[in-house]
């Protein structure tokens, strides 16, 4: 026998969604945070080899991407803070459709760079690292469209 699954309270829905997406801000600071780091250390290491339009690509595109989650992270947060512990509910759909791009537009990334990756030709240790980044971020991500989807329809 199927039991039948109740609708999702505001409160129930946001808790969810604000785990999930914090999860992807914190899982997105920690990968591009490196990302920035070793562009930092491969231009030192490689005696200024890595210059110009490249450099400023790689981390601008590192910068980038720290920059949504910090971004994102506070607007989940400034959500659930309100005068009187209520939800201010403008910041939090403003909070759900932010991470709704933010999810897509980091498994778009991953996607591409992901199947770019495996046919490179870069070393197997190197594939399975990104492979696995991929994997996360775009599992994350759907979890975010999925909290995402329950709120807007329920919220």
């Amino acid at each position: 026998m199927m039991r039948a699954m109740p609708a999702a309270g505001v409160g129930q829905t946001a808790s969810g969604f604000g785990r999930v997406a914090l999860g992807l801000s914190a899982w997105t600071l920690f990968v591009w945070l490196n990302r920035a780091t070793n562009v930092l250390d491969d231009r030192v290491s490689v005696g200024g080899e890595l210059e110009g339009w490249s450099f400023a690509w790689r981390l601008g595109v590192a910068i980038l991407f720290c920059s949504a989650a910090v971004i994102g992270a506070c607007l989940v947060v400034a959500s659930k803070r309100a005068a009187g512990g209520e939800r201010d509910d403008s910041l939090a759909n403003a909070s759900t459709r932010f991470f709704m791009a933010f999810a897509v537009v980091g498994g778009v990334w991953w996607l591409i760079r992901g199947v770019g990756t495996l046919f490179a030709d870069f070393s197997v240790g190197f594939k399975i690292v990104h492979t696995v980044l991929a994997l996360v971020t775009i599992g994350l991500g759907l979890l975010v469209l999925r909290a995402a989807r329950v709120g807007l329809r329920y919220g």
